[in-house]
């Protein structure tokens, strides 16, 4: 690893400068116990120095206790070093209190399964073990001020261990919190919608939106509308985009296409929507509504009962599934069946790439749909 040393060559000695910073940058956390320090002859020439003035700094940090050298291993910071771990970032605002069943699951998973072993990271070492850690950012704020978490605001200030890399499950992950931890050159990917991350692991919106669509025009339907949990913060809102150049394409009507504007997503979200829609009145009234989430789609359901109304016979839906755990609905509807284990795991085999250094640059990996007729 390189070391941010600074030399003042015309004041005192520069073995003294060398210790005192070392000895700074161990004590303040920002190097930790275990890790490598770089080879002597490589910091002399990083600094333009002799490297017996390397050697010198390096003997008074081991009379103090602080390094340890080991013939075939190089130097290290003297003590136990602690794990490594990969960050499981929850975006828990905008989704109900307790936890849903979906984080439910994911939690156990990482319980059941907390370790990822023998990593070969891109800088050359070896991880025998790191530790998948969840950690559920504010409900109050999101994943897109998870910046102000203490623990980022301990690894901006250098006091904490540094992640292997960031998995985000979620869709709030602001253009700040990715800009920082590019700057930082920790990797990240996501679980997420179109273009959220560089890195994700995409659900499939599009072909969803699409064979809605179909569906539309197989039955003779002009009047159709999308319900969906609206863009990322600072992102374009593709999803919609899809939709509208979709539908123009089709000759369809779109009609109360809607962007979640609440700070969490409910039964109670759905309801809202249908309970404006049938205000408008009957000829507003969507022949087809595509609920591009299942809680969504489970509070239209239950407000088109408490109305009185039924599906299919008053409007149809068409609704993206999560099959691991998907909520109780009074009504049977066409869904697109996703499995929300997939989306997990083809997000950590993604991130596990690049920390190993065998994928660059933006990806996307897409997850598979099943159609279900009910």
């Amino acid at each position: 690893m390189g070391l941010d040393l600074h030399i003042q060559r015309r004041t005192r000695s520069i073995s003294r400068q060398l210790v005192e910073q070392i000895r700074t940058l161990i004590h303040d956390g920002r190097l930790l116990p275990g890790e490598l320090l770089p080879p002597v002859r490589d910091l002399a020439r990083q600094l333009g120095i002799n490297h017996q003035t390397i050697l010198r700094a390096f003997n008074a940090l081991k009379a103090e206790g602080l390094i340890e050298s080991t013939q075939g291993s190089g130097t290290r910071v003297c003590g136990a070093r602690p794990p490594a771990e990969i960050l499981v970032v929850f975006d828990v605002a905008s989704f109900e209190q307790p936890l849903s069943p979906g984080y439910t699951m994911f939690f156990k998973r990482i319980n059941d399964k907390p370790l990822v072993r023998d990593l070969h990271v891109a800088s050359g070492e070896v991880v025998t073990e790191a530790r998948l850690t969840p950690v559920l950012s504010p409900a109050e704020t999101g994943a897109s001020d998870f910046l102000r978490s203490p623990l980022l605001a301990r690894l901006e200030a250098g006091g904490a261990a540094r992640p292997l890399g960031v998995l985000f499950i979620g869709y709030s992950a602001s253009e700040r919190m990715q800009a920082c931890l590019a700057g930082k050159r920790i990797p990240f990917a996501g679980v997420g919608s179109v273009g959220q991350y560089p890195l994700q692991t995409q659900h499939p919106f599009r072909p969803f939106i699409r064979t809605g669509i179909d569906r539309a025009r197989r039955r003779g339907m002009r009047r159709i509308a999308l319900v969906y949990p609206g863009a990322p913060p600072g992102k374009e809102d593709v999803l919609g985009a899809v939709f509208r150049a979709e539908t123009r394409k089709a000759g369809l009507q779109v009609r109360h296409e809607w962007v979640m504007g609440e700070a969490r997503i409910t039964d109670q979200t759905g309801r809202n929507y249908l309970r404006a829609v049938t205000a408008a009145g009957k000829d507003a009234m969507p022949e087809l509504i595509l609920a591009a989430d299942d809680v969504i789609a489970a509070g239209i359901a239950r407000e088109a009962e408490a109305q009185g109304l039924h599906i299919p016979a008053d409007f149809d839906m068409f609704a993206f599934w999560n099959a691991e755990f998907a909520p109780e609905v009074p009504f049977a509807f066409p869904k697109a069946i996703v499995d929300a284990n997939e989306l997990f795991d083809k997000a950590l085999a993604l991130l596990l790439a690049v920390i190993e250094g065998k994928r660059s640059g933006p990806c996307t990996v897409q997850v598979s749909m099943t159609l279900r007729e009910e």
